[in-house]
């Protein structure tokens, strides 16, 4: 036994320097050394924004815009861009695939070094309101549209695929969030449920903003937690989930922190990660147990810059130093090797 937790305890000491997928994390992490973790990202260049993938071993970034434009002969502007938590597979808003002018999603698959197949269209999806997000193993897409019962609001379409086409399986917010505007989905790491932002009047907070999460089949929903747990006029936004279940997410109270909160215990409080760390925007859980932000406040910060840290809260690194990425939801995936 000794010599079992010896083992444990070496390889969570060496896990910061390296990249890696992660084995379990409770109150520390265990690492297996075998695995590439990329998170998806967009920044201005040239007065154009340009979707990619950084590396969080090394901090390299891959242009995803830059690669479509030079391997195919589909132009267009690019926003945002979500990856599988397997890299596997991408959807992306972007003016290319036919849209005629327009922003719409398209989707492909990722090969072992984070290159695109070349996008699709995602039938009837043109402009999008909001993030979107694809499971573990590619089968749904995620993606908020403007609602259909025609109330001015956002609801979450449920898109299941079909070969190269895709089904519009369901809305799975429009008859169970009583009217709210929902955004922001993100699927569990096995894929088996949705969790998303679900608010009446997102600028009063509090009471007006829950977390909501569903079954892929429609028949789990739920409010997990509102705001005022946190204060009474606090913000919160973009949860993601962990491996154990927990939710990552941003609240604003007194500026923007990353929380955690573990709704196996529906009591407990969220708690801050690290309140060291203020205005961290966009917080989401990757799939090998580490967490990313957009941090704003390091000495020298060009705005949103890309911070990695352990999911304990320690801080790791900031990624790309200099460059202010666009603050649109994460995603994030590890690939093994």
């Amino acid at each position: 036994m000794l010599a079992v937790i010896g083992v444990i305890f070496s390889l969570c000491l060496a896990a910061p320097a390296q990249d890696a997928s992660v084995l379990f994390h409770n109150d520390f992490e265990a690492y297996a050394l075998n695995g590439v973790t990329k998170v998806a990202v967009s920044r201005e260049m040239g007065g154009r924004t340009h979707v990619g993938l950084v590396n969080l071993g090394t901090g390299e970034w891959f242009d995803m815009t830059q690669y479509l434009d030079e391997n195919y002969n589909d132009p267009g502007n690019d926003r945002w861009l979500a990856v599988s938590n397997d890299l596997t597979y991408y959807i992306m808003e972007t003016e290319r695939a036919g849209f005629g002018g327009w922003s719409g999603l398209v989707w492909g698959t990722l090969n072992a070094n984070g290159e695109p197949s070349k996008p699709k269209a995602v039938d009837g999806i043109v402009h999008p309101e909001g993030s979107g997000a694809i499971s573990p193993n590619g089968t749904h897409i995620a993606i908020t549209i403007r609602s259909e019962i025609g109330n001015g609001r956002n609801d979450i379409l449920l898109l299941e695929r079909n070969g190269d086409t895709w089904d519009r399986n369901r809305d799975i917010t429009i008859s169970a969030s009583s009217g709210r505007s929902d955004d922001e989905p993100q699927f569990s790491v096995d894929g088996s449920k949705i969790i998303w932002t679900s608010s009446n009047n997102w600028d009063a907070g509090g009471d007006n903003i829950v977390f909501a999460e569903n079954n892929l089949n429609g028949n789990g929903y739920k409010e997990l937690m509102n705001a005022s747990r946190i204060g009474s006029s606090a913000k919160m936004l973009r949860p993601s989930y962990e491996a154990d279940g927990k939710i990552v997410f941003e609240a604003e109270v007194s500026g923007e922190y990353c929380y955690r909160w573990n709704p196996a215990s529906p009591g407990s409080d969220p708690v801050i990660i690290d309140p060291n760390y203020r205005n961290d925007n966009s917080c989401h859980a990757l799939p090998d147990g580490r967490i990313v932000s957009y941090w704003m406040e390091r000495s020298g910060s060009a705005g949103h810059e890309l911070r990695v840290m352990l999911g304990s809260g320690q801080h790791l690194s900031v990624l790309q130093p200099g460059v202010d990425f666009w603050d649109f939801p994460l995603s994030g995936g590890t690939a093994s090797q």
